[in-house]
């Protein structure tokens, strides 16, 4: 790593890790079924929540000091950027978490002012990071390919994430819906610490409330229960993310939505963020090696005008290339196709 500062390689490592962690925000809701107390709970993970928050005071950290060691006096500007890339960070984390945990009902636009926070959050980390990488990493082709498969790969991380907690709102929904049509004890019971649960005396009656029709992309997580508390954090992200890459390397071929709107929305942006990062992974896939071709040829035409003697060498010569070479003594690669065919010539 010579040639970098140490500042911009812990600024580099803190925004991955922030883009690693901030999406483990749709896991924060679990679903808690007691069937001793006939009672299906909505309930947050804080532990997890508490995880995802750590960065940030390390963030803040690392910007007291960079300040610190750069004895820099200006005040204002240490409080500026500290709001600047802390506090937005936190207060949209919390607004995550919050609203997250307390889907008391199913509306869509309670979804959609969850979203926009962090996905603008999320846009401005990855940002930073193409940013820096544009700048530290230029003449290294090889670095950037293996840098844009990993953003590629965060996007299914994200969207695994938004599929597990949009199928918690699904759940959440029909829930509420079936309680409302219910003639059932059914009843809405809202707990200490954002926990929402349904009494009913008949517990299958919740289970059986949403048919496969309805379910749509996410009966996946209703065969497998993965919404439920009885899995671990981890099982829950490797399934998440699985999901993601599958779906998005498909380009969402193989998901069959239900007829509600916002749910055909989600696997559309799937399907078209899917072919656009593709896209561009291909192109700069394609760029970087170009480069390094580039670069092969240069140091080529650098050894020939550093040697009297330059070494017989030939790299997949075109017709008219030749004849325009040979037009040119003064070209040091005449010398070497004349003494190439004189060889041949030879040997005849």
């Amino acid at each position: 790593m010579r040639g970098y500062h140490w500042k911009d390689i812990t600024k580099f490592a803190l925004n991955l890790i922030c883009v690693t962690t901030d999406p483990w925000l749709y896991y924060v809701p679990e679903i808690s079924i007691n069937g001793d107390n006939q009672k299906y709970r909505l309930v947050p993970n804080y532990k997890l929540a508490f995880l995802i928050l750590i960065p940030y005071p390390i963030f803040i950290a690392h910007r007291l000091i960079l300040r610190a060691f750069e004895c820099c006096k200006d005040d204002e500007g240490i409080v500026k950027q500290l709001i600047s890339q802390g506090v937005p960070g936190i207060t949209a984390s919390l607004l995550v978490i919050i609203l997250l945990s307390s889907m008391k009902n199913s509306d869509t636009y309670v979804f959609l002012v969850v979203m926009v926070p962090f996905l603008i959050l999320y846009s401005v980390r990855i940002y930073q990071i193409c940013k820096w990488t544009t700048k530290k990493l230029e003449g290294h082709p090889t670095c950037k390919i293996w840098l844009n498969l990993i953003l590629y790969l965060y996007g299914g991380h994200v969207f695994g994430g938004m599929w597990y907690s949009f199928a918690i709102k699904k759940r959440v929904g029909c829930w509420n819906n079936a309680c409302a049509d219910s003639k059932e004890n059914c009843s809405l019971v809202i707990g200490k610490y954002l926990q929402i649960g349904y009494n009913i005396t008949n517990t299958t009656y919740l289970d059986d409330s949403c048919t496969n029709k309805n379910l749509g992309i996410f009966k996946d997580a209703y065969d497998s229960d993965i919404v439920e508390i009885k899995y671990k954090f981890l099982v829950k992200l490797v399934y998440g993310f699985r999901w993601g890459i599958q779906n998005l390397s498909g380009f969402g071929q193989n998901l069959q939505p239900s007829i509600y709107v916002w749910e055909n929305m989600f696997v559309i942006f799937i399907a078209v963020y899917g072919v656009a990062m593709f896209t561009y992974f291909i192109g700069n896939m394609q760029v970087g090696l170009r480069l390094g071709s580039y670069d092969f040829v240069e140091k080529v035409a650098r050894a020939f005008d550093d040697q009297n003697n330059p070494p017989l060498l030939l790299i997949c010569p075109h017709p008219t290339t030749m004849k325009a070479a040979q037009s040119s003594p003064q070209n040091g690669l005449v010398k070497t196709v004349e003494s190439i065919e004189k060889t041949e010539g030879g040997d005849d």
